[in-house]
């Protein structure tokens, strides 16, 4: 480590100049504080004198269109970015930068010209509408201002549209007891979008941006943004919203005792070969909401077994199946699953 010792003579000489101002005489002070005051007087005349003078500056201002119709979707442009020059006093060129500065500039699309080039339609701002509309939100004259380049193009084309569903992306997790009730409501649920043909094509849906929500016990209400494209894909899309209800209720596990019935026996002559199940009947468990605990009836319900192949000697047991039911009721399991059966020819 480096030290570095300063002994009294090095302090006194490395505060002389300062003291010995301090220990000038009052009137001399005053003179040397009246010389000071000269010369900032004399720096702010010169600054002064100088920002008066005009000087050419080039300020560069980017342009964005708004408000284009979904209809129109812009392939690409000749640049974005005009540049401004201007003959103008220093004073002004600060008050621009400093009180106005204009970086970019949003041009409404109704205020595009539009021309067609080789069956292409082509939108353009030209320099002289740039001119105009800076020097109505700046302080610079329109005849001190030209604008370069000449004219900006934007090549548009017409844009396919096409109705797609909405999905809902979310990572539910439910309360203990309690689960969705019906499915969820979306409004719209479905959108139009804008794009190229060859693009609209491959589009078969469109996602909401995710929802994530935990041990959710009660309605749902909300608004989601939908999943956007990049500005460049040229994809525009009718709503950019959508609106989610989710209905929760609460759930019990009930269990129903119903009979088996047998299907697609088309193979057999039921007639001549009689078909006992063993068991006859089954135990189907089953979640309902509370609220519809009296509102089932069992003949709302149908298990079921495939009718046995004759061909197939050595199988003996059979899948029971709920073949019908209410859409408000989830199936859990049924038990047995499987039931044994006897062909029986009769005589």
């Amino acid at each position: 480590m480096w030290t570095t010792k300063i002994n009294r003579k090095h302090m006194q000489f490395l505060f002389r100049p300062f003291s010995k101002i301090h220990n000038v005489s009052s009137s001399s002070r005053k003179k040397i504080y009246i010389f000071l005051l000269c010369l900032l007087f004399s720096f702010i005349s010169w600054l002064f004198t100088k920002l008066s003078g005009e000087t050419n500056t080039t300020l560069p201002v980017e342009i964005a269109v708004i408000n284009t119709p979904r209809e129109v979707i812009f392939v690409q442009r000749s640049d974005s970015v005009f540049f401004i020059e201007s003959r103008a006093t220093g004073l002004k060129i600060l008050n621009h930068r400093f009180t106005r500065n204009i970086k970019d500039l949003n041009i409404d699309f109704y205020a595009l010209q539009r021309m067609k080039r080789n069956e292409q339609s082509l939108y353009y701002y030209t320099a002289n509408q740039m001119e105009m509309r800076f020097s109505m939100i700046s302080n610079f004259s329109r005849n001190a201002l030209r604008a370069k380049p000449d004219t900006i193009f934007f090549l548009a084309h017409e844009a396919s549209s096409k109705k797609i569903p909405v999905k809902l992306n979310n990572e539910i997790t439910f309360r203990p007891g309690f689960g969705l009730y019906d499915k969820p409501l979306l409004q719209p649920d479905s959108i139009t979008i804008y794009a190229p043909e060859n693009i609209t094509d491959t589009i078969h849906f469109i996602e909401t941006q995710p929802l994530k929500v935990e041990n959710l016990s009660k309605d749902l209400h909300k608004s989601l943004n939908i999943k956007s494209f990049p500005a460049q894909s040229g994809i525009n899309l009718s709503h950019e919203k959508v609106n989610i209800t989710l209905r929760v209720e609460e759930y019990t596990e009930s269990m129903l005792e119903l009979p088996l019935s047998i299907s697609r026996c088309s193979d057999l002559d039921t007639t001549k070969t009689e078909i006992l199940l063993f068991p006859e009947k089954v135990a189907v468990y089953y979640l309902i909401a509370l609220k519809d605990a009296n509102r089932l009836n069992p003949s709302m319900l149908e298990v079921s077994v495939e009718c046995p192949e004759t061909s197939l000697v050595d199988i003996n047991r059979l899948s029971a199946e709920v073949i019908q039911k209410p859409e408000w009721i989830e199936i859990l399991r049924v038990k047995p699953s499987e039931v044994e059966f006897v062909l029986i020819e009769n005589q």
